[in-house]
C-alpha cells in the first residue's frame, strides 16, 4: 500500500477507500502480508485484468472524441505525468 501511495502521490486516507470500491467490485484483492502483518498486498483479479485490455482502447476513443491525434494525446499525458513529477520533488 505504501508504495502504491507514493507511486500516486495519494495519501492512505484518500488510497483506502478507493482500494476497498475497488475491491468490492472485485478488480483486485487485498491481503494482509503474511510476513509483516501491518503490510496491505494488493493483487488484481482477472475481471480487473479483462477491464485493463478495456481500458487500453481509451486513448484512441479520446482522440476521436476531441479531435486530437493519438501522438497528441500520449504527448499530453507524458506531458501530465512529468509535471506531476516536478510538482511531487517541489512539495516533497
Amino acid at each position: 500500500m505504501s508504495e502504491l501511495c507514493e507511486c500516486l502521490h495519494l495519501d492512505i486516507g484518500t488510497l483506502s477507500p478507493l482500494l476497498k470500491r475497488m475491491e468490492q467490485t472485485s478488480f483486485i484483492e487485498r491481503a494482509r502480508d503474511p510476513t509483516d502483518d501491518r503490510r496491505v498486498l494488493i493483487g488484481v483479479t482477472p475481471y480487473g485484468r479483462a477491464l485493463r485490455e478495456r481500458a487500453l482502447h481509451i486513448p484512441e476513443a479520446l482522440a476521436r472524441k476531441t479531435g486530437m491525434e493519438h501522438r497528441e494525446v500520449e504527448d499530453l499525458r507524458d506531458q501530465a505525468q512529468t509535471l506531476v513529477a516536478r510538482l511531487a520533488t517541489v512539495f516533497a
